[in-house]
């Protein structure tokens, strides 16, 4: 079964970037990096990210 997108407030959550932060993000135009940061974020699944961050740990 494929994942569903998460919300903006469940990437928040995730990644610990405020929640406002997001809203900003998504205000930005196409081309700008934050836009294209959140853009790259809310493409991925919850798997995809859980395997993102457990990676993150063992080079820690």
């Amino acid at each position: 079964m494929k994942d569903k997108k998460l919300s903006r407030k469940k990437l928040a959550e995730i990644f610990k970037i405020p929640y406002p932060t997001i809203n900003e993000w998504a205000k930005c135009e196409s081309g700008n990096w934050r836009y294209e940061v959140l853009t790259f974020l809310s493409s991925l699944s919850l798997s995809e990210i859980e395997t993102i961050k457990a990676r993150g740990k063992k080079i820690e």
